[in-house]
């Protein structure tokens, strides 16, 4: 197996002279007014994060209506290595695999979007909840901070959770696990949870449902 990684390839479109790549961007020294990034993938938001810290005007262009997934290159090598050495009898499983955005406010989200659903012609609950005064939000001192949670409604299984929030990037785990092994709502919002942790605010975040 060769895994060579990857690298970032330029773009055959006028005006690309004036582009560099995100590797380019971490040994510029020179600070530009504005920038603009082309691909609304982890990468680009990250980068862009740091350039809009530093009073740079920051635009993502993105072609689909959401943020792209994170890599996965390191969990399908592992697979790829299982089949060399014990046989082609592994394969890949996505359900449940989350997505970290390492911005502030933090972004990490799992499973469906809101709108994915209607698009699925599912029914669903989506509860939403201002996280700023929970423990996790008061810990870091956060100014911004709110779970939404999509929940199939005949069956009451967890189909997509999305946090920001700097804690979400460790509950987005739980949610993950949830959607892969069919935990319902309910199973989680009725389990007691060791008080004072980032976790116990899972209860909360189901309070307004029945």
């Amino acid at each position: 197996m060769i895994a060579s990684g990857s690298k970032p390839r330029p773009l055959p479109i006028p005006g690309a002279e004036h582009m560099i790549t995100s590797d380019e961007l971490l040994s510029d020294r020179a600070l530009p007014v504005s920038a603009t990034f082309i691909g609304g993938g982890v990468i680009s938001f990250e980068l862009g994060h740091l350039y809009a810290r530093a009073g740079i005007k920051v635009m993502i262009l993105e072609a689909l209506p959401q943020l792209l997934p994170a890599v996965v290159a390191t969990y399908e090598g592992d697979i790829v290595g299982r089949n060399i050495v014990e046989g082609s009898k592994h394969g890949p499983n996505y359900e449940g695999m989350a997505t970290a955005v390492y911005t502030v406010p933090a972004l990490a989200a799992v499973g469906l979007t809101e709108a994915a659903p209607t698009q699925k012609e599912l029914a669903v609950d989506v509860p939403v909840n201002d996280m700023l005064g929970r423990f996790s939000a008061k810990t870091d001192a956060e100014t911004v901070a709110w779970s939404k949670i999509i929940v199939d409604r005949p069956t009451d299984r967890i189909v997509g959770a999305h946090f920001v929030d700097r804690q979400g990037q460790e509950l987005i785990n739980v949610f993950g696990l949830t959607i892969k092994f069919g935990i319902t709502a309910h199973q989680l919002k009725d389990h007691v949870y060791a008080y004072p942790t980032f976790s116990a605010d899972i209860n909360h975040m189901f309070a307004h449902t029945a």
